[in-house]
């Protein structure tokens, strides 16, 4: 398995065909079928679904998939980063997309002090960014609680308290106003949520889970329900009311995080560094 085979099996497995991934890698069919041939010999194992005018993966492709997206895009990171090391130095960030205004105001601010960095930023949620952690695909991210923090060092950034988007809402918002209204909640909030209404024995139940505030956001603005929402991920400016709810202790926490005994270049550590001592300020 090399590179080259790596990259003949993500475009096969993005484009959906064999004839459309040659056309887009500029060579013909056949050499690129045994590429693919001599890749699944390798491993053992079937690597496409073939159809009559399309291919899916199998479960072994979908693994190899990942893996190889995470390769491909570590490689062309340490290309840009050892080509820019003369002139600058790269710094490989993550963040969740709810947060990025605030990691935006850190950078800009490090930045005035700090011109000759580059930035290389990848937005995905907190469980994606642990993991390009691991895989040194990003040196340092920005993520919410609740995660595993088993190896990262982290440091708070600020807390965000849970509150209540949407359309004419009254002023005093309680958790008893909110049973039986369709609520639209950020999924790995749900349990806490749930436990909330348990804790005042009135009924819970929800309209829609979702991955992202920024789709429960959206979502509201259409009409659907009440979102539940991190106070940060939602703009004052989106023209929805925004509620504190009263009798709700939820909260979640967002911390820069990063291993401590991962490679890490000068700019890199110099960030981490500011942002520590921000923190304690």
């Amino acid at each position: 398995m090399d590179v080259k085979q790596l990259n003949y099996f993500l475009t096969i497995a993005q484009e959906g065909s064999i004839s459309a991934a040659a056309r887009k890698l500029y060579m013909s069919q056949p050499p690129l079928s045994a590429q693919m041939k001599l890749l699944e010999e390798e491993l053992g194992c079937n690597l496409f679904v073939r159809g009559s005018k399309n291919i899916t993966l199998t479960e072994e492709g979908k693994i190899l998939y990942q893996r190889a997206e995470s390769i491909l895009n570590q490689i062309k990171s340490t290309t840009l980063e050892i080509k820019e090391a003369s002139r600058f130095e790269v710094v490989r960030i993550g963040v969740i997309s709810s947060i990025v205004d605030e990691a935006a105001k850190i950078l800009a601010d490090f930045h005035l002090k700090n011109d000759k960095v580059i930035y290389e930023i990848t937005e995905a949620n907190t469980y994606r960014l642990l993991e390009m952690l691991k895989d040194g695909t990003i040196s340092m991210a920005f993520v919410r609680e609740p995660y595993l923090k088993g190896g990262f060092k982290q440091v708070r950034i600020f807390e965000d308290k849970l509150v209540a988007v949407g359309k004419d809402l009254p002023e005093a918002i309680d958790l008893t106003y909110l049973s039986g209204k369709p609520l639209i909640i950020y999924r790995r909030w749900i349990e806490v949520v749930r436990e909330q209404f348990d804790s005042i024995d009135v009924p819970f139940d929800y309209i829609c889970l979702n991955d992202d505030a920024r789709t429960t956001v959206s979502l509201v603005k259409n009409g659907l329900g009440i979102g539940l929402v991190p106070l940060s991920s939602v703009n004052e400016n989106s023209g929805l009311d925004i509620r504190a709810v009263i009798d709700s202790t939820i909260a979640t926490s967002v911390d820069m995080v990063y291993l401590p005994n991962s490679y890490k270049n000068a700019s890199c550590s110099k960030l981490i560094k500011y942002i520590e001592e921000k923190a304690k300020k």
